[in-house]
């Protein structure tokens, strides 16, 4: 099916309705939307079968509710592409046994070490807070056993981490 001459394509549709969508939720300002937002929807589009669904709008507001299905998934593709970015972006910390954990500092000044999973967030294996100390649960490296907060701090120090075995 083809669209009529003259009218938007689907894709062009779907695109409005994601940047509506992200306007709507605050995910994006209006200043934001710019030619390399759009060439990223599109490109979600084409990779999302499910954001390819033709959308048809009625006189009937429940079906159009259900008509803009499409632009919805394309704005959540876009929030796990921006998910899946920043989870990647995050600094890694090797353990002194060689384990390697993803960092994600969260507020209050705490650090979250998970497992890596294909270069994402895996699993949450420790809690370090921001004056260095492990928290009340999830201490310890599940590999060696070492306090995670003890191990960073001799890390930190190059003349006493020469001396760790």
């Amino acid at each position: 099916m083809t669209d009529a001459p003259g009218s938007p394509s689907n894709e062009d549709v779907v695109v409005d309705i994601a940047i509506n969508v992200l306007l709507g939720k605050g995910s994006i300002d209006p200043e934001y939307v710019d030619d390399e937002l759009i060439a990223t929807l599109r490109r979600l589009y084409r990779e999302n079968e499910i954001c390819q669904t033709k959308v048809v709008f009625t006189d009937d507001p429940w079906r159009n509710m259900h008509a803009a299905r499409p632009g919805e998934y394309l704005a959540a593709a876009l929030h796990a592409a921006w998910q899946q970015e920043w989870e990647r972006s995050l600094p890694v910390w090797t353990c002194t046994c060689g384990s390697a954990f993803k960092v994600a500092d969260h507020w209050p000044p705490r650090k979250h070490l998970h497992r890596i999973d294909d270069d994402m967030l895996g699993d949450l294996v420790g809690t370090v807070d921001g004056r260095g100390h492990g928290a009340e649960r999830n201490r310890d490296c599940p590999d060696c056993g070492r306090q995670f907060a003890a191990t960073m701090a001799r890390q930190a120090d190059p003349q006493r981490a020469l001396f760790d075995v």
